[in-house]
């Protein structure tokens, strides 16, 4: 009888083993996933716009720190906003000034 205790004592402590080694293993992928999430989104919290007034209206201009990333205006004729990111030939109109904004972080690959 007391080996049958033991055995069911090595058997509990086998599981709880296991379930510890679970708990450990969610607990730095959350870790992981959370610092993945805060990277990301450190890359955006350094994104800042401003804008300027010229004869066609009003520019924005997307900067990271001291870089300036490219512009995005809107279109008089069709109302959709236009993306110029510096770093390519490639404007695009969008519908709304946010996705325009990114579009320019986005042609950055940041």
């Amino acid at each position: 009888m007391i080996q049958t205790t033991a055995s069911s004592v090595q058997a509990t402590e086998a599981t709880a083993s296991s379930a510890d080694s679970d708990i450990t293993y969610v607990l730095e992928l959350e870790a992981k996933l959370e610092t993945d999430f805060q990277a990301r989104e450190a890359i955006f919290s350094e994104i800042e716009i401003d804008s300027t007034s010229n004869s066609f209206g009003i520019v924005y201009r997307v900067w990271q720190n001291m870089r300036i990333l490219g512009t995005f205006y809107r279109s008089p004729s069709d109302g959709k906003w236009i993306a110029e990111p510096f770093c390519s030939r490639d404007r695009r109109r969008y519908k709304t000034a946010d996705s325009a904004q990114k579009a320019i972080i986005k042609a950055w690959k940041l």
